[in-house]
């Protein structure tokens, strides 16, 4: 293993190699040490039940990252490295205690039908939700993919919208109160408030009001987006780009420290004492961890 490098990235998720995965790009000597005996964070796929069948641990729709630049523009040219989705049809079916079911399918038309099943003020009420959502989408994507903001400058982004002063009101509601205030029917309701769970935000928080519209609009859009080959496909797509970059990732390879020496970082202690700096004139430090110890 080389001794030196510009960049280390500790931990070996999807937003890790994102970062290892630019910075690669960019030039710059590149390693991840991730402690895990594989690749991908929450986005693994393993054999959890029997040999042969695979299951993604933790995240399974990749629906979010479909508007950003490193697939919306194709900037890492994920495909490249076999990265290929699929858009199921119908996005998904939830089905209720007393037998019947509301479906969700990728044609916006199909779906409004579907709600009007159960009420007609319902289906308008999820059209105008689109359509409150495309007002305002613009502002929470620039803000998703640019250094963060101060929350003055979040809420002037949304204030200047079409939606105005409402979509500042929509922010700070909670998913409870937009589902509430948006809908009738309890099955809808029901519907509504599942989806805002996609994020294990608590649906009766201030601040989660604007879920409803945003996982809603991102199904509608994107169906549940599914990677073939698993919620892997993605972290070993992205671990190609490093690799054919000239970058190196190891697993089994845990940080218990970071060096810091005059308030830089200047290298990292693995948890069996090797030490692995930065080349001396480029030192810089990428990962979740910004603190002198970095065990979680």
């Amino acid at each position: 293993m080389n001794t030196t490098f510009d960049i280390i990235v500790a931990g070996a998720g999807h937003n890790s190699l994102v970062c290892a995965a630019y910075l690669a790009r960019a030039g710059l000597r590149v390693l991840v040490l991730e402690r895990a005996r594989e690749i991908g964070g929450d986005t693994c796929t393993e054999e959890l039940t029997l040999p042969g069948f695979k299951h993604d641990a933790c995240a399974s729709a990749h629906t979010l990252i479909q508007t950003s630049p490193i697939l919306r523009d194709n900037e890492l040219g994920l495909d490249r490295y076999g990265l290929k989705y699929l858009f199921p049809d119908p996005v998904l079916v939830m089905p209720f205690r007393d037998r019947r079911s509301l479906t969700m399918f990728p044609n916006r038309d199909a779906t409004v039908k579907e709600i009007a099943r159960f009420s007609e003020r319902d289906a308008q009420a999820y059209e105008q939700l689109l359509l409150d959502w495309d007002a305002i989408k613009a502002s929470y994507t620039r803000a998703r993919y640019n250094p963060p903001a101060k929350p003055s400058n979040a809420l002037a982004a949304l204030e200047a919208t079409s939606r105005g002063l409402e979509a500042v009101r929509w922010r700070f509601s909670s998913a409870v109160e937009t589902v509430e205030e948006r809908f009738e029917e309890e099955h809808v309701r029901a519907f509504f408030l599942w989806m805002s769970l996609m994020t294990m935000a608590w649906v009766d928080e201030p601040g989660t009001g604007l879920l409803p519209l945003s996982i809603t609009a991102g199904r509608q859009a994107f169906s549940w987006t599914t990677p073939v080959g698993g919620s892997i496909s993605l972290p070993r797509a992205l671990a190609g780009v490093v690799r054919e970059c000239g970058g190196e990732i190891h697993t089994n390879a845990e940080v218990m420290r970071i060096l810091v020496e005059n308030g830089r970082a200047m290298g990292v202690v693995m948890a069996n004492g090797t030490r692995r700096c930065f080349h001396s004139s480029r030192q810089a430090f990428a990962g979740c961890h910004w603190t002198r110890d970095a065990r979680r």
